[in-house]
């Protein structure tokens, strides 16, 4: 079975729940009944020969399985895993490239190339590992190629890392002329209402560090969609001027809820040298104006430093509360459920955030893990 790494650091990318061959493409040759059933019973006793660690029986079956259908991608990178195993290097390199040249289906390919990783580091080809590497984390992220890069290249771990901080906009001589950006003369003006903050750091007495001057968070939305959300953008202050990181929130309105936005707060990390922000939006809904439909309650988090550039960046901000509650199931669509989507803790180290807890199925494979964080 292909996988990506499970007997070697425990986490698989990729289960085949089916033993046949991939969806043949549409000029793909027909396959006989008989090569079928060579190439099932083939595949089926390398896989059991490779849990049995009968790593070279596994290296032969699976290349009994591409003699009954020759260039089938899900073999050849089942060949590719076990020659690792097995140690036969050139082998595996070949088998695992010709696989990736011949595969179509994302996830399988993502898992290849994850695989490619690990046979090109250990034949000592670190460019060509890192490669394979981060092609599969552009294709399907996961917590075992990230930890994988971050092991062999750190640097280009950080560079696709989900979290990669960038450089905020600006400097402006005011928020003013900040705002003045965001009009679009061929489409609806955006309204920028940083007159009128969601919060101030001042006002909260929240102790900045130097070279920060002053915090807010304010609001920015399309005058023309009053129903919808505005984003929650933070400006900060330095002796060279106002700096914006936008879409650190988000604030919805309309529709028969009551929301509440707030900045639940602003803090240093990492030994004073990252300013971490806080927010969160929660709200109640009802159907009918009378019976409580739901509360949504979600937490963003956003980390902001200055890296060589001298100008602050920020990561893309990181949900770490996510939580639905359905007051009252009898009243809820069909299909609809109560349920918790992310739950997370965010742990800071030297240069790094460790985040554990639970995420929906979708994102955990990007969230959960340790990311470096380095600031241009």
């Amino acid at each position: 079975m292909i996988r990506a790494g499970l007997t070697v650091i425990g986490f698989g990318l990729l289960s085949l729940a089916l033993a046949g061959a991939a969806p043949p493409g549409p000029d793909a040759p027909k396959v006989s009944t008989e090569a079928q059933k060579k190439y099932k019973a083939a595949l089926s006793r390398g896989r059991k020969l490779e849990k049995a660690k009968d790593y070279k029986g596994a290296v032969g079956a699976f290349q009994a399985a591409l003699a009954a259908i020759p260039e089938d991608p899900w073999a050849l990178s089942e060949l590719g895993w076990a020659a690792y195993l097995v140690k036969d290097l050139k082998l595996a390199e070949q088998s695992t490239r010709r696989a990736v040249a011949v595969n179509g289906q994302p996830r399988q390919k993502a898992a290849s190339l994850y695989n490619l990783g690990l046979i090109e580091e250990a034949l000592g080809h670190k460019p060509a590992a890192v490669k394979a590497l981060v092609d599969s984390l552009r294709i399907r992220p996961t917590v075992a190629a990230r930890g994988e890069l971050s092991k062999v290249d750190p640097g280009a771990a950080a560079a696709i890392d989900p979290f990669a901080p960038r450089t905020m906009e600006g400097p402006f001589k005011s928020l003013a002329d900040y705002c003045k950006t965001l009009q679009d003369p061929s489409g609806p003006d955006r309204e920028c209402d940083w007159e009128h903050p969601e919060w101030d750091a001042a006002k909260a007495k929240i102790a900045l560090q130097p070279p920060y001057q002053a915090a807010l968070v304010f609001g920015t939305s399309y005058n023309n969609e009053p129903d919808t959300s505005d984003d929650e953008s933070l400006a900060l202050r330095l002796k060279s001027g106002w700096y914006v990181a936008p879409d650190v929130g988000m604030r919805n309105h309309g529709g028969r809820c009551e929301y509440t936005f707030e900045v639940k707060g602003l803090r240093f990390e990492n030994g004073k040298r990252w300013l971490v922000l806080e927010v969160g939006q929660s709200s109640e809904c009802w159907r009918n104006f009378e019976t409580i439909h739901s509360k949504w309650t979600s937490t963003w988090m956003t980390i902001v430093a200055i890296g060589p550039s001298g100008a602050p960046s920020a990561t893309p901000r990181l949900t770490i509360q996510d939580h639905l509650k359905a007051e009252e199931e009898d009243q809820l669509d069909p299909g609809e459920k109560v349920q918790i989507d992310v739950n997370l803790h965010v742990k800071f180290g030297d240069g790094i955030i460790e985040v554990s807890g639970k995420a929906d199925k979708e994102n955990a494979h990007e969230v959960i893990g340790t990311h470096p964080l380095t600031f241009p």
